[in-house]
């Protein structure tokens, strides 16, 4: 560690509350649990997964869903596999699909962005139930009537592995 960032690190320390610093420092540590956990689970590097838990996370504090929730939604997608490809055509980790209306977003970032915006739309006009089925089978079918139980019930159970 350089001296300027252990400079910056005692002054953090000393100008920063400690409930504000404890914070930081737990969410790092779950951060990296959830990382590795997901890396080990699925076979995916580690540097990969660090990056989509932490991407992750900013978005569902963004769009005010629980990581854990858009975590199973991945899972379940796409086996954190960022370079997935559906029968359908869908692309990526959060398995967009570009008859949606959703982009694919250019980079990783924007296309978690872009995928936990579409969820919680889809959150907001059915409920979570319906809102994550229709993630998975579009609007129409819920508007339907029709249902995905078990795939609603497949992301709840991986949705639980990766509760902090």
């Amino acid at each position: 560690m350089t001296n300027l960032l252990k400079s910056l690190l005692i002054i953090t320390t000393l100008v920063t509350p400690t409930s504000v610093f404890n914070h930081s420092l737990e969410t790092h540590t779950e951060v990296s649990k959830l990382a590795l956990n997901i890396s080990q689970t699925y076979k995916v590097h580690y540097a990969d997964t660090l990056v989509i838990v932490k991407v992750a996370k900013q978005a569902a504090e963004q769009f005010e869903l629980p990581l854990n929730l858009v975590l199973g939604v991945m899972a379940v997608e796409s086996s954190f596999n960022h370079s997935a490809v559906s029968k359908q055509g869908a692309l990526g980790l959060m398995q967009i699909h570009s008859s949606s209306g959703v982009s694919v977003g250019e980079d990783i970032e924007e296309h978690i962005y872009n995928g936990v915006a579409h969820l919680k739309e889809y959150i907001n006009r059915f409920g979570t139930s319906k809102g994550v089925q229709a993630y998975n089978m579009g609007a129409g079918n819920i508007v339907k009537g029709k249902t995905n139980m078990k795939y609603f019930n497949k992301v709840l159970a991986k949705a639980e592995k990766f509760r902090v």
